[in-house]
């Protein structure tokens, strides 16, 4: 015997580990763990392993049987070919054991292993007619018993799984049990009063009453699927009016659906839950029927939209305050069926985002509607959890339907997404404590400084954390993805678009200033909000009314992030195909630069001025070297500063300096987060701008301002990091960083911090 017999891991197993039937119980785990494809490769022991499995399977021992199927199970995932030649035997062994007494882990490994064998060698034409056929309808007999009278809740789900996975890879022999299996699902939707139902098996229950209709063949599958439908409806429609009796439907219901006759105590939780089951039975029949392995259908099947649609208005249309004060109608009766609104909203939500994934442009005649809806519940300010569901709806919605022509819609859509990011601006009060910090930190010689220490942040305990949960930073998120599905949208408002490009490229500077901690107890968040907003702000340069060639710092800080989840990388690649591939056919008119876009206070518009104080966002004061205003005087309230000088022209191309050359200065190691500004330069017509110069000089506060029109002018341009500069254009013709104030102002007392007079060499003075 050669020595790599000698080590060939079969041999060692059955030499050991499955020595005995005790060692094969004892040493299961083991043996299943280390199992690989590479130990099936032909040799001389695959012979003797497979009789040891079928030793195992026949002995008396329900220990030692356990351990042959499990055995059996695992060795048939990992060779195709040796489950092919002992399947016959395995499945002889295997199907006895469902008419026996057996223990509830001896019918596991069978069910797995019996599902497994005749789910994989579907494509075997000999298999399918010698094994499959004869032993696939009983095995379903055997699992349907289990599902109606196994008193084991994990057998059961088991066997609802293996059902739902055989019925679409055998659709003849499960006809004659369809009738059968209908009833097996109803009886799980129409549950029993006193008794809550269980949702794994609820769900277990809808995915295998969503592939029943394939039973129908080619011919028949559309029909039976719409039968399905309407009677998933019949019990929704009889739910939701026995849960909102007291209440007067918005949407009738048809005559056809009639409530059940209950007592009100009883029926609210009760039909509740049937209304929980059918809203998952639907969104699982809308999710196979558009799924790539759906139904074998010979032509194109009629989605019944109209009744879909009014059932789910009549699902979102509930609210608080639509109760009927009728004298007849008990106080704890109104009660309960006013605490059960925010679940039937939640079940609207969820029909929602299916029926939009499957309808997609089809759902555009009554997207306007939904829109409203979910805006109206939207601007209600409901809990963090109910918020997430109705984004996730909405965002589904501006995804899958036809672009909004209304701008009332879409100015409402934004103006509920901006009041949801508008927490992540600085408030306020935080930049006047900054400001203080930093004041202080620079006084004259001999002054106290205060002192600020590294992580001094972390030890905060009045600093509250603007996501705290993991509800906060899903709602802010979501809210982040339907803005980029917003300003996808033509028709949008120039004042609703230029602030939101105001916010964004606020917040584009402004995060990566702010410590993690102070964002969320999870530090990876940020970095997470952060490359989502630096992706929105590359949509709005990619934007017909922006130049994506100016934000190509951005774009290539975008692409130093590690790739690893296939939604990232499908941004990447599009954004590298902009890049490569620009706008073809060319626009009749050029794009405008974006040095032209409504960026400063003087060019904001009053419908603008309006949409950004209904949000409760004010425009931060300027920095000056007068001094500062007082934490009392401060508002706290989220703020976007802007800066108030001229209206640049767009720069004269020849003078342009060499993008290679570095124009940003180092920054000192910042203590705690700050407030930044970027840099804007002072463009005037009348004399070419000197670019290289990017900071306009310090004036003392007794020499005053040099531009009598311009008394708004920052006195002082900071320092921006590179990690900021990520956020906003690193070359000097573009004007992205010029949407905050600098708040770090400069020193009255610092004399070093003086620019040094020029002199005039041509003047003939002493």
């Amino acid at each position: 015997m050669s020595t790599f017999d000698s080590a060939h891991p079969l041999r060692t197993f059955l030499q050991f580990q499955l020595a005995s039937d005790d060692a094969a119980v004892l040493n299961l785990p083991h043996v299943v763990q280390f199992l690989s494809p590479q130990h099936f490769k032909p040799s001389p022991h695959l012979q003797k392993w497979s009789t040891r499995i079928n030793s195992l399977i026949h002995s008396k021992d329900p220990g030692a049987r356990w351990a042959g199927l499990s055995i059996a199970c695992r060795t048939s995932t990992l060779s195709r070919e040796l489950m092919l030649e002992n399947a016959r035997g395995w499945v002889s062994a295997a199907l006895p054991l469902f008419s026996k007494q057996e223990p509830l882990p001896t019918l596991k490994a069978a069910t797995r292993l019996l599902t497994h064998i005749f789910s994989v060698a579907i494509d075997n034409p000999e298999f399918q007619r010698q094994i499959a056929s004869p032993n696939v309808p009983k095995f379903s007999l055997a699992l349907i018993a289990i599902v109606e009278d196994h008193p084991s809740r994990e057998l059961k789900l088991l066997a609802l799984d293996a059902l739902y996975v055989l019925v679409p890879l055998y659709p003849t022999l499960f006809k004659p049990l369809h009738g059968r299996l209908c009833a097996l699902c109803f009886r799980q939707f129409d549950c029993p009063a006193g008794r809550p139902t269980d949702v794994p098996f609820a769900q277990a229950t809808s995915r295998l009453y969503s592939v029943l209709p394939v039973t129908g063949g080619k011919v028949g599958a559309a029909s039976l699927w719409r039968k399905s439908v309407d009677e998933i409806l019949s019990i929704g429609w009889r739910s939701l009016s026995a849960v909102r009796s007291s209440v007067p439907a918005n949407v009738t219901p048809p005559k056809q659906y009639q409530p059940f006759q209950e007592d009100a105590t009883v029926s609210i939780p009760l039909n509740l839950d049937r209304l929980r089951c059918a809203v998952l039975a639907l969104c699982d029949l809308l999710t196979y029927i558009c799924s790539p392995s759906g139904l074998p259908l010979q032509e194109p099947f009629q989605l019944p939209l109209g009744a879909l649609v009014s059932f789910n208005q009549a699902l979102l249309s509930r609210t608080h305050d639509n109760v009927k004060e009728n004298s007849h109608v008990e106080t704890s009766v109104r009660a309960m069926e006013t605490a059960v609104v925010p679940e039937i909203c939640a079940l609207g939500c969820d029909l929602l985002s299916r029926l939009a994934t499957c309808a997609e442009r089809h759902l555009t005649p009554h997207s306007g509607r939904f829109t409203s809806i979910i805006l109206f519940h939207l601007e209600l300010a409901p809990p963090p959890d109910r918020h997430v569901e109705f984004l996730r709806a909405l965002v589904s919605l501006l995804a899958n339907a036809h672009t909004m022509h209304s701008q009332l819609l879409l100015n409402r859509i934004v103006r509920v997404l901006l009041s949801t990011l508008s927490v992540l601006l600085p408030t306020q009060s935080d930049i006047s404590n900054d400001r203080e910090s930093t004041v202080s930190s620079k006084g004259r010689r001999g002054r106290k400084r205060a002192h600020d220490y590294e992580g001094d942040e972390i030890f905060g305990i009045t600093t509250n954390v603007i996501c705290p949960t993991a509800t906060h930073k899903t709602m802010t998120l979501t809210t982040l993805d339907a803005l980029r599905l917003i300003l996808q949208n033509p028709y949008l408002p120039p004042a609703t678009y230029s602030l939101i490009s105001r916010l964004l490229l606020g917040l584009n500077v402004w995060l990566p200033s702010l410590h993690p901690t102070r964002l969320s107890n999870d530090q990876s968040f940020h970095a997470l909000l952060l490359r989502g907003f630096q992706g929105t702000s590359i949509d709005l340069s990619a934007d017909t009314r922006g130049v994506i060639g100016r934000s190509l710092g951005l774009i290539m800080h975008g692409l130093q992030e590690p790739i690893d989840d296939p939604a990232t990388s499908t941004i990447t690649l599009r954004t590298i195909d902009r890049l490569l591939h620009p706008r073809f056919p060319w626009l009749v008119r050029a794009p405008p630069y974006t040095e032209l876009l409504p960026l400063l206070r003087t060019e904001e518009s009053v419908e603008e001025r309006e949409l950004r104080e209904s949000l409760h966002i004010s425009v931060g004061p300027p920095a000056r070297a007068t001094g500062t205003t007082g934490p009392a005087n401060q508002r706290s309230m989220p703020t976007l500063a802007l800066d108030s000088g001229p209206l640049p022209l767009p720069p004269n191309p020849d003078t342009l300096p060499n993008v290679n050359e570095p124009k940003t200065p180092a920054l000192e190691p910042l203590s705690s987060p700050r407030y930044y500004q970027a840099a804007t330069p002072d463009l005037r017509p009348a004399t070419p701008p000197n670019l290289h110069n990017l900071s306009p000089p310090v004036q003392s506060p007794g020499q005053g301002s040099s531009d009598s029109k311009d008394p708004l002018r920052p006195s002082q341009a900071l320092d921006v990091p590179s990690s900021l500069m990520s956020g906003v254009a690193s070359a000097p013709e573009s004007r992205f960083g010029a949407v905050l104030e600098a708040t770090n102002a400069v020193d009255d007392d610092d004399d070093d911090n003086e620019d040094m007079p020029s002199i005039d060499m041509g003047s003939d003075s002493d």
